[in-house]
């Protein structure tokens, strides 16, 4: 079975970024998270639909604008 919960580590690895970045995301409420005691932890489904609207924003700007 996956781990349903991760750390910041763990999710800035599936995501592709430094831990710093899942850090602030979650500091700044843009990524859900709990707290169990001092540790963050990260639902895994929540950085997969994290990422998966990062990749959709991405497409968005990519896409040429109408003249």
């Amino acid at each position: 079975m996956d781990k349903m919960l991760l750390s910041p580590e763990q999710a800035a690895e599936v995501i592709g970024v430094y831990p710093s970045m899942v850090r602030q995301w979650v500091k700044t409420g843009k990524l859900p998270h709990i707290r169990i005691g001092r540790c963050i932890r990260i639902p895994a489904q929540a950085v997969e639909a994290f990422a998966h609207n990062l990749i959709q924003d991405a497409k968005k700007s990519q896409k040429p604008q109408p003249r």
